[in-house]
Protein backbone atom coordinates (compact mmCIF):
# COMPACT_ATOMS: atom_id res chain seq x y z
CA UNK A 1 0.00 0.00 0.00
CA UNK A 2 1.10 3.04 -0.94
CA UNK A 3 0.34 7.05 0.36
CA UNK A 4 -0.40 9.34 -2.81
CA UNK A 5 -3.36 6.81 -3.98
CA UNK A 6 -6.95 6.21 -3.85
CA UNK A 7 -7.80 8.51 -1.12
CA UNK A 8 -5.35 10.74 -1.39
CA UNK A 9 -4.17 13.95 1.31
CA UNK A 10 -6.97 12.76 3.61
CA UNK A 11 -5.15 8.59 3.99
CA UNK A 12 -2.01 10.16 3.91
CA UNK A 13 -2.69 12.74 6.74
CA UNK A 14 -4.45 10.04 8.59
CA UNK A 15 -2.01 7.96 8.66
CA UNK A 16 0.92 10.14 9.72
CA UNK A 17 -1.34 11.40 12.34
CA UNK A 18 -1.33 8.04 13.42
CA UNK A 19 2.32 7.39 13.10
CA UNK A 20 2.72 10.34 15.03
CA UNK A 21 0.64 9.69 18.11
CA UNK A 22 2.20 6.07 18.07
CA UNK A 23 6.01 7.52 18.47
CA UNK A 24 4.90 9.84 21.20
CA UNK A 25 3.06 7.06 23.17
CA UNK A 26 6.15 4.68 22.30
CA UNK A 27 8.73 7.71 23.13
CA UNK A 28 7.20 8.45 26.91
CA UNK A 29 7.28 4.96 27.94
CA UNK A 30 11.28 4.85 27.26
CA UNK A 31 12.48 7.17 29.37
CA UNK A 32 16.02 6.20 29.05
CA UNK A 33 16.30 7.84 25.81
CA UNK A 34 17.30 11.29 25.70
CA UNK A 35 15.15 14.27 24.94
CA UNK A 36 17.92 14.40 21.94
CA UNK A 37 17.16 10.86 21.13
CA UNK A 38 13.27 10.37 21.10
CA UNK A 39 13.25 13.14 18.83
CA UNK A 40 15.46 11.65 16.16
CA UNK A 41 13.52 8.22 16.93
CA UNK A 42 10.33 10.47 16.45
CA UNK A 43 11.79 12.09 13.09
CA UNK A 44 12.75 8.52 11.67
CA UNK A 45 9.08 6.72 12.26
CA UNK A 46 7.57 10.48 10.95
CA UNK A 47 9.65 10.09 7.75
CA UNK A 48 9.33 6.68 7.25
CA UNK A 49 5.78 7.16 6.43
CA UNK A 50 6.61 9.79 3.67
CA UNK A 51 4.34 10.42 0.71
CA UNK A 52 5.23 7.60 -1.53
CA UNK A 53 6.74 5.30 0.89
CA UNK A 54 5.33 2.24 1.91
CA UNK A 55 3.36 2.22 5.60
CA UNK A 56 5.48 0.14 8.27
CA UNK A 57 3.48 -2.77 9.57
CA UNK A 58 2.60 -3.26 12.90
CA UNK A 59 0.36 -5.79 15.36
CA UNK A 60 -3.53 -4.76 15.82
CA UNK A 61 -6.15 -6.84 18.10
CA UNK A 62 -9.99 -7.40 17.91
CA UNK A 63 -12.10 -6.76 20.19
CA UNK A 64 -12.22 -10.80 21.01
CA UNK A 65 -8.68 -10.39 21.24
CA UNK A 66 -7.27 -11.67 18.04
CA UNK A 67 -4.27 -10.39 16.12
CA UNK A 68 -3.57 -9.07 12.64
CA UNK A 69 -0.88 -7.20 10.78
CA UNK A 70 -1.75 -3.98 9.11
CA UNK A 71 -0.28 -5.53 6.34
CA UNK A 72 -2.93 -7.93 6.05
CA UNK A 73 -5.08 -4.71 4.26
CA UNK A 74 -2.79 -4.21 1.84
CA UNK A 75 -4.26 -3.22 -1.58
CA UNK A 76 -6.96 -1.12 -0.32
CA UNK A 77 -8.09 2.05 0.12
CA UNK A 78 -8.64 2.68 3.95
CA UNK A 79 -9.07 5.81 6.45
CA UNK A 80 -8.37 5.28 9.74
CA UNK A 81 -9.99 7.03 12.74
CA UNK A 82 -7.53 7.15 15.74
CA UNK A 83 -9.55 7.25 18.94
CA UNK A 84 -9.51 6.32 22.71
CA UNK A 85 -12.70 5.64 25.41
CA UNK A 86 -11.11 8.46 27.28
CA UNK A 87 -11.23 10.99 24.92
CA UNK A 88 -15.07 12.93 24.59
CA UNK A 89 -14.79 14.30 20.98
CA UNK A 90 -13.33 11.22 19.63
CA UNK A 91 -16.42 9.07 21.36
CA UNK A 92 -18.67 12.52 19.55
CA UNK A 93 -17.21 12.06 15.81
CA UNK A 94 -18.51 8.02 15.97
CA UNK A 95 -21.34 8.03 14.51
CA UNK A 96 -21.13 11.06 11.86
CA UNK A 97 -17.73 8.23 10.77
CA UNK A 98 -19.78 5.45 10.71
CA UNK A 99 -22.36 7.12 8.55
CA UNK A 100 -19.27 8.06 5.98
CA UNK A 101 -18.44 4.42 6.20
CA UNK A 102 -21.97 2.92 5.27
CA UNK A 103 -22.22 5.96 2.16
CA UNK A 104 -18.49 4.80 0.98
CA UNK A 105 -18.83 1.38 0.63
CA UNK A 106 -15.65 0.73 -1.44
CA UNK A 107 -13.42 2.45 0.64
CA UNK A 108 -12.23 0.41 3.93
CA UNK A 109 -12.95 2.80 7.13
CA UNK A 110 -11.07 1.28 10.34
CA UNK A 111 -10.76 2.83 13.68
CA UNK A 112 -7.90 1.81 15.95
CA UNK A 113 -7.82 2.59 19.51
CA UNK A 114 -4.87 4.01 21.64
CA UNK A 115 -6.49 2.87 25.22
CA UNK A 116 -4.06 1.67 27.56
CA UNK A 117 -6.26 -0.77 28.68
CA UNK A 118 -7.51 -3.75 26.11
CA UNK A 119 -10.20 -4.83 28.88
CA UNK A 120 -11.85 -1.48 29.25
CA UNK A 121 -11.35 -0.83 25.36
CA UNK A 122 -13.03 -3.86 24.82
CA UNK A 123 -15.78 -3.70 27.12
CA UNK A 124 -16.93 -0.35 25.55
CA UNK A 125 -17.03 -1.79 22.08
CA UNK A 126 -19.33 -4.64 22.96
CA UNK A 127 -22.49 -4.28 22.17
CA UNK A 128 -22.09 -1.23 20.47
CA UNK A 129 -23.34 -1.39 16.57
CA UNK A 130 -20.93 -0.01 13.82
CA UNK A 131 -19.81 -0.79 10.28
CA UNK A 132 -16.48 -0.24 11.26
CA UNK A 133 -14.03 -2.27 12.22
CA UNK A 134 -12.71 -2.07 15.72
CA UNK A 135 -8.95 -2.91 16.33
CA UNK A 136 -7.27 -2.33 19.55
CA UNK A 137 -2.76 -0.62 18.83
CA UNK A 138 -2.44 -0.55 22.86
CA UNK A 139 1.16 -1.55 23.50
CA UNK A 140 1.98 -3.39 20.13
CA UNK A 141 5.34 -2.75 18.45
Amino acid sequence: MRFGQGFGKMAYSTTLILFIILAHFKMSAQNSYSLAEQNKIKKHRIDSVANGRSIPDFLLRTTSGDSIQFSSLSGQTIVIDIWATWCAPCIKQIPYFDSLAMSNEHIKFISISIDSDFDKWSAYCTGKTSSVKQFWIGDND
